[in-house]
């Protein structure tokens, strides 16, 4: 294989990796968006929040200066006639005698006049909202369990290759030509391939039968992607399996979920309790699923106790 032809099949390569990750980490993060209600907030802030907590950590929280001032058409309605809150993202300048930051810079992202440019102090005239109590971005959490989901489907897209390996005929032409066509017949989806002498050999050397290391990635990578969502708080369990596993499985399950999605919620909502009272304003971040749950609860029952007349 020329140097030119192994270039572009590692650019290829690496541009089908990219393409793989950008698409699980826009659907997880597109998950984490959607997962909470906002009170007190407009959508752009609840959605500012959200995206500053997977990303930083944390989220400023302050009184907007010059709210009445004009800034690329915004309006001064849009901002609340009572305590005109805003959000910004941080950097911490002081900390306490227990590594907690208690002084910070505000940034301002887009050299808006609302954003006080002098040192605030924490719990005074500043609150920081967090989702975890260690103050990372979530994204340190995902991102090494998307690049493994990656890696699994890098794996099966190269099973699915030797898959395509449906018929080989020989045929007496130069092997480096016959190889690179083989390629481009394989990528193509021929139903039947012609080969050059000797290639065979090499490709029956190939590691053992594709189809049977399918399965087991395809449910490791489900795994993976469950631990993602358990983590998050969201439920990781289809309709449809649900009629399978015992009820305890289940409840355990759900207990997991329950207690990892609430380290996120009970962080949110410390920090909106420290928003009331530093500045006298109510917002809060209700998960979507603890209200979906509420109306589901009784189905639920009620499909329980079908299985147990089924049983019975």
């Amino acid at each position: 294989m020329s140097l030119k032809k192994k270039n572009y099949k590692m650019r290829e390569s690496a541009r089908v990796r990219a393409a793989f990750k950008e698409s699980y980490y826009s659907r997880v993060y597109n998950l984490w968006l959607n997962k909470y209600d906002g009170e007190g907030v407009s959508r752009d802030e609840r959605e500012f929040i959200l995206k500053a907590l997977w990303n930083d950590g944390y989220c400023a929280t302050f009184d907007l200066i010059n709210a009445n001032r004009l800034f690329n058409n915004s309006k001064p309605e849009y901002f609340s006639d009572e305590v005109k809150l805003g959000f910004a993202p941080a950097s911490f300048i002081d900390y306490n005698l227990y590594n907690r930051p208690i002084a910070v810079n505000l940034i301002n992202l887009r050299g808006t006049p609302y954003v006080p440019e002098e040192k605030l102090i924490v719990g005074k005239n500043v609150v920081l909202i967090t989702a975890l109590h260690s103050f990372k971005p979530l994204r340190k959490v995902i991102d090494p369990l998307i690049d493994r989901i990656v890696d699994i489907e890098m794996t099966l897209r190269a099973n699915l290759v030797g898959l395509k390996l449906s018929r080989l005929i020989e045929v007496s032409e130069d092997e480096t030509l016959q190889a690179a066509d083989l390629q481009a017949q394989l990528e193509n989806d021929d139903p039947i391939i012609f080969v050059g002498s000797g290639i065979t050999d090499q490709i029956s050397e190939i590691g053992g039968s594709p189809s049977s290391n399918l399965d087991p990635l395809y449910k490791y990578k489900k795994d993976i992607e469950n631990e993602i969502l358990t983590f998050l708080g969201i439920n990781n369990t289809p309709y449809e399996k649900k009629e399978r596993l015992l009820t305890d499985e289940i409840n355990s399950n759900n207990d997991l979920i329950a207690q990892t999605g609430s380290i996120m919620d009970d962080c949110i909502a410390e920090s909106c309790e420290e928003i009331a009272r530093v500045f006298g304003v109510k917002i809060a971040f209700t998960p979507k699923e603890s209200k979906q749950s509420e109306g589901s609860q009784e189905g639920g029952e009620e499909d329980s106790e079908k299985v147990e007349e089924e049983k019975q």
